[in-house]
């Protein structure tokens, strides 16, 4: 009997990075309870254009214990970042060891990305309109 592909798809946020286990089939999706961690990646960025040393770090060590569990529980691990890193000057000082611990790298969303993926998880795209509020940035989506 083939085992289940479970995932775990890990939001690195402004101000937290989320967590949440993803099982099953497209049409018949499971989920895990959400994680949250708040790190506050963004602290300074408005001021400095850049990460926090401090904050980076705190990200980081809440990578390496996800990563670790991951590993020793053989789930496979998708990562993406928002507005935080996507705004910052010199964001590969975040993104490289994140990567390294991580052993893939980190998706970097545009905001029309970022968008686009909280219509389609908010509505499954069955219309209407969304306001997605976020940390470091906000997203109104319209349909067509």
């Amino acid at each position: 009997m083939k085992s289940e592909r479970v995932i775990l798809c890990i939001d690195v946020g402004s101000n937290s990075i989320r967590c949440m286990e993803a099982a099953g089939s497209v049409d018949a999706p499971r989920f895990s309870d959400k994680r949250v961690f708040t790190t506050r990646l963004a602290e300074g960025l408005a001021q400095t254009n850049r990460l926090s040393e401090t904050r980076m770090r705190q990200s980081l060590d809440v990578l390496d214990t996800l990563a670790r569990e991951a590993h020793s529980s053989g789930v496979v691990m998708r990562a993406y970042a928002t507005s935080a890193v996507r705004d910052a000057e010199k964001r590969d000082a975040f993104l490289h060891p994140a990567a390294s611990i991580l052993g893939h790298s980190v998706d970097v969303l545009t905001g029309v990305e970022e968008a686009a993926n909280a219509y389609r998880a908010a509505t499954g795209e069955r219309g209407g309109g969304m306001l997605d509020l976020g940390g470091g940035s906000t997203q109104i989506i319209r349909p067509p």
